[in-house]
């Protein structure tokens, strides 16, 4: 068996083989329950996307610039949040008891998430292709082989590059230090530069297919040497941030003596804070406000009124799943060390919930002031979707709590988390036309997860 699809049958398919075994003997039913429910929001997603798409004129170049800067993001996306994959305990074993290449453990490791990536990408635009086919232009196979080939190499080609980004932030801080900030900023910065420079070198081109061809095995062979020698000092530099290498500096530890609200808010908290979870967050609201600027200066009102949309709806909610979602991560994670605290499920439960509504909606005004001030748009239209931020947290924590969530799936959960609130949040706006109906369907919502949390997942004999 070749070396790289090695690490894909000894880890990644039996690790998802597990998983899905488990769910399937443990919970026949909740699985039922959950696949109809994704069939029939997948419905719901394609009959709103067919009704926008008959209203208006279809190009084949303008739907092929969608997909590609809807892959970017999506990779970039799957990039950051899965950067923790690497450093779990059973590929550090694997690498260092066996003599595989770096280059293809790296490959092997994102294989399924590259399966991902392009599975979701299928069927987010179906609809589209579909309608191609109502309308009776025509796609050939060609067009259709030329969108894989640009995704395997956007895929892979943002890896290297998030590879590249790693080396570098790590020569300059050190390989103990994580430098999220620089790593993405110097990420993405090359990310954009890249694809604003190919995609002005096309306008120029024009019709030149052979140039187009030549760029592709030049991308292709750069994958091929840049992953192949560079993936060994990112390991080694991951290892060494891992629990398989040593730490950058002792962590002082807490004792608390009491059990109540405000030690358990304290709490989480530290456990925030130690895990990085507000730099992470702070770094997206930063790279989400930034496009929203930079789209308000460079493009036309239409454009704009898009994309702002776009981040409002989407950008801004994927924020808000973050910290909900690493409350039932953490419980999973620490359920002994929890039961040990011997608190009752409220006291656990309410002030980590408070916390993370707390913080999602300090998100949402703050993003919201900001463009008062600097975008001189008006404040009270933006806060009709406040009560959707309690809703959107309290889903996120008991997806959470429903499912085997860690490092290595998390970035898929949140895409999948977010896919969902954005088509509950459709269907009910297409069916409903008052706006207090549908606040009240969320608010709801909301208190009946936040119920079914804390009585079922928080239940004895954990707690009291």
């Amino acid at each position: 068996m070749p070396p790289m699809f090695e690490i894909i049958a000894r880890i990644e398919i039996p690790k998802q083989v597990k998983k899905a075994k488990n769910i399937f003997l443990n919970y026949p039913t909740h699985l039922l329950a959950v696949v109809l429910g994704a069939i029939l929001l997948y419905v719901v997603y394609a009959l709103i996307l067919f009704q926008y798409l008959d209203f208006i004129p279809l190009n084949k170049t303008d739907a092929f610039d969608s997909i590609l800067v809807f892959s970017i993001l999506l990779a970039c996306f799957l990039m950051i949040f899965s950067r923790e994959k690497l450093k779990r305990k059973e590929y550090a074993f694997f690498f260092l008891n066996t003599s595989i290449n770096a280059g293809q453990f790296v490959a092997g490791s994102y294989f399924l998430l590259y399966v991902f990536f392009n599975i979701f990408i299928f069927f987010a635009f179906l609809p589209l292709l579909i309608s191609f086919y109502i309308k009776h232009i025509q796609i050939h196979i060609f067009h259709i082989f030329l969108v894989l080939l640009l995704l395997f190499i956007i895929f892979w080609f943002i890896l290297f590059i998030w590879i590249l980004s790693s080396l570098i932030v790590g020569k300059w801080l050190g390989r103990h230090k994580d430098g999220l900030y620089f790593k993405s900023l110097l990420f993405m910065s090359i990310i954009w530069g890249l694809h604003f420079v190919s995609k002005h070198m096309a306008e120029r081109i024009g019709n030149f297919g052979f140039l187009f061809w030549i760029g592709c095995l030049v991308a292709l062979l750069i994958l091929w040497i840049g992953i192949k020698n560079l993936s060994g000092r990112y390991l080694f530099g991951l290892f060494q941030q891992s629990h398989t290498g040593n730490y950058p500096k002792k962590i002082k530890s807490k004792e608390f003596k009491l059990n109540h609200y405000v030690i358990h808010f304290v709490l989480e908290a530290i456990y925030y804070f130690r895990n990085r979870l507000f730099a992470e967050m702070a770094l997206m609201f930063s790279i989400l406000y930034a496009l929203t600027i930079g789209v308000y200066i460079f493009s036309d009102a239409m454009t704009f009124a898009i994309v702002y949309s776009f981040i409002m709806n989407l950008g801004l909610k994927e924020l808000m799943i973050v910290l909900p979602l690493c409350i039932g991560m953490h419980f999973r994670q620490y359920n002994l060390s929890i039961f040990m605290i011997n608190a009752p499920a409220s006291v656990y439960f309410f002030p980590r919930i408070f916390m993370a509504i707390a913080v999602n909606f300090m998100i949402y005004f703050l993003f919201v002031v900001l463009n008062c001030f600097i975008l001189n748009q008006d404040f009270l239209p933006q806060l009709t979707g406040i009560f959707s931020i309690f809703f959107v947290t309290m889903l996120s924590t008991f997806a959470g709590f429903i499912a085997r969530i860690h490092d290595g799936n998390k970035a898929v959960a949140l895409i999948i988390i977010l896919v969902i609130v954005a088509i509950i949040d459709s269907f009910l706006h297409y069916f409903i036309s008052q706006s207090y109906y549908i606040d009240f369907i969320y608010v709801a919502g909301g208190i009946f997860l936040y119920l079914i949390s804390q009585n079922i997942f928080l239940r004895r004999p954990v707690f009291k």
